[in-house]
């Protein structure tokens, strides 16, 4: 890990200056809590995907966000279409973009660069070949998380082309009150988001699969002990925020498929995390 952090942070240090440092960790400003997006993105370039990806996020109409655009060492031109974007882009100045010197895998780039971000940022985790469904997703979460009894939220996405809606959903009192999560399935899935402080207590090992941060199924990994600790501080959102790309041919599901279903049974077999306080039910199902 230290490894990779040394590879990570000269990087990101090399590509924010002293005022973006100053400036990207205000608080609150205007009603509008601080988002860090983090956005890996590896050989996105057909189709101009990276660019639609990074769009619409730039499109957003909120402005106390930053974006974390990590290029996983592609082997395209990836990050020199980000970056002849970025060149004169009026909110140019809101992106860092990192260039890893070796790839390392979505999993790896989040726990570097979240551990990287104060406790109070809200964490939002994009795929760099997927996209934003329209310019009021951060308004959004925004609205989310006023309410102090939300840590971290998941769901609900449209998957592109087909214009199908995705399998998220909540949990009903029974999971929550008996922190038995891992039993009934994994219904979580994109836009995910949380707070800074709350992903950093995660265990390193519990991110590592054979020596190594997990290569596939990382949101599964991460969002299931988070959402264990928070003892239903948590919201399945039902409206749909994000566009999924199914046809990206080089999608874990395509190429990492045996190895998702093993980290995934790993996953079930593993002891819970314990609750940091007492539970809640205020957003559970019914069911």
């Amino acid at each position: 890990m230290k490894r990779l952090l040394l590879l990570l942070l000269p990087s990101i240090m090399q590509a924010m200056t002293n005022e973006q440092y100053q400036t990207v960790y205000d608080h609150i400003v205007n009603g509008e809590r601080q988002l860090a997006v983090i956005v890996p993105t590896y050989n996105n370039s057909r189709k101009d995907i990276c660019i639609k990806s990074l769009a619409s996020i730039l499109e957003q109409d909120y402005d106390n966000f930053h974006v974390y655009l990590i290029n996983d060492r592609s082997t395209d031109d990836t990050f020199h279409k980000i970056s002849q974007y970025l060149e004169y882009h009026p909110r140019k100045d809101m992106v860092t973009l990192i260039d890893n010197e070796e790839r390392v895998g979505a999993m790896a780039n989040y726990y570097a660069m979240v551990h990287q971000l104060p406790d109070h940022v809200i964490v939002l985790n994009i795929d760099g070949d997927d996209s934003l469904v329209d310019p009021y997703v951060f308004s959004f979460i925004n609205m989310v998380y006023a309410d102090p009894n939300v840590w971290i939220t998941y769901g609900q996405y449209i998957e592109h082309p087909r214009n199908q809606i995705g399998f998220c959903r909540g949990y009903p009192k029974k999971v929550i009150k008996e922190n038995c999560f891992r039993k009934c399935g994994l219904p979580i899935s994109h836009l995910r988001t949380y707070y800074a402080w709350l992903f950093k207590k995660l265990k390193e090992e519990d991110l590592m699969y054979q020596g190594d941060f997990v290569q596939a199924t990382c949101d599964k990994v991460m969002m299931v002990p988070m959402i264990e600790m928070s003892a239903g501080r948590f919201r399945c959102i039902e409206d749909v925020l994000y566009v999924y790309n199914a046809q990206n041919p080089i999608s874990d599901m395509r190429v990492h498929g045996v190895m998702q279903g093993k980290i995934r049974d790993r996953l079930f077999k593993m002891p819970p995390y314990q609750p940091l306080c007492e539970p809640i039910t205020d957003f559970a199902t019914d069911a």
